[in-house]
């Protein structure tokens, strides 16, 4: 697979956020494997996977030293699953987010 200079360092990083994810689980993560080309927004809902979107929230609750993604009334899991995977739950928070 050849890949664009941009590319080839988005694979470099991505390749490292895994291995750190591995020494954290102490396992493997459950990621999608990387290809030359990336989703584009329309198909987040087809191509995305839950188990994708679970490893990106721990990357994010780790790096901003929060207690986890689903704590006390914050529920991040939920609401990415629905953003990401979900058209009409997406259209529908984007319009509470552009009148809020």
């Amino acid at each position: 697979m050849e890949l664009t200079k941009e590319r080839q360092k988005e694979k470099k990083a991505r390749d490292q956020i895994v291995a750190a994810l591995s020494e954290y689980h102490s396992i493997a993560p459950r990621v999608p494997t990387f290809t030359k080309d990336r989703i584009p927004g329309d198909k987040y809902d087809k191509e995305v996977t839950r188990e994708g979107i679970d490893e990106g929230i721990v990357c994010l609750a780790l790096l901003n030293n929060m207690g986890g993604g689903s704590v006390g009334e914050v529920d991040l899991y939920s609401l990415l699953h629905r953003y990401l995977l979900d058209k009409v739950a997406r259209q529908e928070i984007n319009s509470i987010l552009r009148n809020g």
